[in-house]
């Protein structure tokens, strides 16, 4: 909701015709159906079928054989595009998610036997090797697939994780109290004791009111990092709740290699948008750099008080949610990924046409 459904209707208000194939873990939602049916948009929803590696095989024949015609193509992930490339030779978009089976692994979401590992590495090297255009989350890890695919297109395009900076709207004022939101699932990527060790060090700084806001899917009822309040809560609802904290957090493990730097987290986006710093570990994505850069976030390393103090300068200044909301537009606008997307499909049509 928060990433495919704005890109698709905002290419098809361009002028796209625009279809979809998905494999869909629930019954679709007619909320959704009816979103896309009012730009025209087709959507062929497959089933996702069984897990691990024989599931993935079924799933990468079916999107294969069912695949619609198109000029081109934008596939989200390895799989989406190694199916694309046997089942037509029109160019494709590799939209990488971030180091898919290297994600995977951190997870914890897939077994990790031999040969479901040499499985999924093969399917990068397939989409690395044929795609005609490759767009990355971050810059930091277009260099890294670069050295595990030497054959990679240089064409290639950061498009961040991004949000509607309509919808996630910028409030300038920062609330009296301080109170510090915790946004979404926190899978085996976020390192909780260390997010349990900054609340407690700020808490001993100031008094600080910690809420935890999650969609139904989380697997967790609780973080255990000294939450005041749990919330369950739908994304399309959460901009009034950023607005009303303080700052956001998104602290990553530092022991999972190359994985982190194709990491973007949606939450930051969002509370960039609404006008609220945030607090992250050192190299996730791109984030060192475009906070420290516009003074909109702090990078926790390993001196805790030295974090609180940034952050409460940061808090203590009133121009602060300006530059976060300038940084989302300049960096983290939906309208500028459809723009994007728009750029490479004319070109990837007008290079097909020149064949």
């Amino acid at each position: 909701m928060s990433q495919i459904i704005p890109v698709v209707i905002g290419l098809a208000s361009k002028g796209w015709k625009v279809g979809i194939i998905s494999c869909e873990k629930t019954k679709t939602s007619s909320e959704i159906k009816e979103q896309l049916e009012a730009v025209a948009v087709d959507w062929t929803a497959l089933s996702f079928g069984r897990t691990g590696a024989v599931g993935g095989v079924g799933r990468l024949i079916r999107i294969a054989i069912r695949l619609p015609r198109a000029r081109a193509y934008h596939c989200r992930g390895d799989l989406a595009a190694a199916a694309t490339h046997l089942s037509s030779r029109s160019p494709f978009l590799w939209d990488v998610r971030g180091l898919w089976i290297d994600q995977k692994i951190v997870i914890g979401s897939i077994n990790t036997n031999l040969v479901i590992i040499w499985l999924a590495k093969r399917l990068e090297k397939i989409a690395a090797r044929n795609a005609a255009a490759v767009s990355t989350l971050t810059e930091a890890v277009y260099p890294i697939l670069i050295k595990r695919n030497p054959s990679l297109t240089r064409f290639h395009s950061v498009v961040a994780t991004c949000t509607d900076l309509e919808k996630f709207h910028s409030n300038p004022r920062l609330p009296a109290e301080k109170k510090l939101l915790l946004s979404g699932v926190f899978n085996n990527y976020y390192d909780i004791p260390a997010t349990r060790a900054f609340i407690s060090s700020f808490r001993e700084r100031e008094n600080l009111k910690v809420t935890w806001c999650h969609g139904e899917e989380a697997i967790k009822s609780e973080l255990n990092v000294g939450e005041d309040e749990i919330k369950v809560m739908k994304q399309s609802d959460m901009q009034s709740e950023i607005a009303s904290s303080s700052f956001g957090l998104a602290i990553c493990k530092q022991n999972i290699g190359d994985s982190l730097a194709g990491v973007m987290p949606t939450k930051v986006a969002e509370f960039l948008a609404v006008g609220r710093p945030v607090i992250v570990s050192k190299g996730v994505g791109d984030l060192e750099k475009l906070l420290l850069s516009t003074r909109t976030g702090v990078i926790m390393k390993d001196n805790m008080d030295l974090a609180v103090n940034e952050l409460l300068d940061l808090l203590d200044d009133e121009e602060t949610p300006k530059r976060c909301r300038a940084l989302a537009e300049q960096h983290f606008s939906m309208v500028n990924a459809v723009n994007t997307y728009d750029s490479i499909f004319k070109k990837l049509l007008k290079w097909e046409a020149l064949k």
